[in-house]
């Protein structure tokens, strides 16, 4: 589930994921805590994540609170995917903290996160949020420590962060300015994101790897370019394969279509023809 609150009538910000920067036609939106605990008593056994919350558009006690209470509803199923966002008119809506300063609320907001999930009493002292006084923040999550947060963003700022606060990388594929459109291009940029793991002091295990790919653009040729999951079945079965011999535990592929029907067909297609060779788990 993806993050917005509102949607600007006039946006001017550029979309990381388009080739031409061009947003998406967006109108309904539901928020992305809210349908996610729905999520959870409709469910008994899939993850939920937030994929990706943006950190800045919420206070981050409240937050915390709410993700907290989503993993002990859903009996450990939440993972914290989350970002810095990008759109400026919704930041300035929402009067968040200042839209340039957002990859440092971000960082500040998840080592808050893991403060509450963790301590007892809680406090926390930092520049864009501080509990001066101890607070008692329960129940905890169920998960221990506390649940996976894995940190979005192809730029080599968000890669810092996911190695330096985060538990996974998680990045989208189709960013132009950072493209990770084929194998290569996603295997130079693990190894980039391992160097900047031994400078902060962590292992590159300690950071597990995710991957989204969108799913509109795997109908093609059986046997065509280099590009990840652009191909027939056969094609997508060989490039999950490669991906996990990278490292990458996780794949997300966007299913959503235009329509419902469209989103309907995409899961059998995706079903029947890929998700059958990796067996029932």
């Amino acid at each position: 589930m993806s993050d917005h609150i509102v949607i600007p009538d006039e946006i001017r910000s550029v979309y990381p994921y388009t080739p031409d920067g061009r947003v998406p036609e967006w109108n309904d939106w539901n928020e992305q805590l809210t349908t996610l605990t729905f999520l959870a008593g409709k469910t008994t056994s899939i993850r939920l994540i937030s994929s990706v919350m943006v950190l800045p558009y919420r206070n981050p006690l409240l937050a915390a609170k709410m993700l907290s209470t989503l993993d002990l509803l859903s009996e450990g199923r939440v993972i914290a995917g989350v970002g810095a966002g990008w759109m400026r008119e919704e930041f300035e809506a929402l009067g968040t903290p200042p839209y340039d300063e957002r990859g440092s609320v971000t960082e500040e907001y998840i080592k808050f996160f893991k403060s509450v999930w963790t301590e007892e009493p809680a406090s926390f002292r930092g520049k864009y949020f501080r509990l001066d006084s101890g607070v008692k923040f329960l129940p905890k999550p169920i998960q221990k420590p506390h649940p996976p947060i894995w940190v979005g963003g192809e730029s080599p700022p968000a890669m810092r962060r996911a190695v330096s606060v985060g538990d996974a990388w998680f990045p989208i594929g189709s960013n132009p300015r950072y493209p990770l459109r084929t194998l290569d291009q996603l295997t130079e940029a693990t190894l980039r994101l391992h160097r900047y793991a031994t400078e902060v002091g962590r292992k590159k295990e300690d950071i597990s790897l995710s991957f989204v790919a969108p799913f509109k653009e795997q109908k093609g040729r059986e046997i065509g370019p280099s590009e990840l999951f652009v191909g027939g079945a056969r094609k997508m079965v060989s490039d999950v394969m490669a991906c996990e011999n990278l490292g990458f535990s996780y794949i997300k592929f966007d299913l959503m279509g235009a329509t419902l029907g469209d989103t309907l067909q995409n899961m059998s297609t995706f079903s029947e023809d890929v998700l059958q060779h990796f067996g029932k788990d």
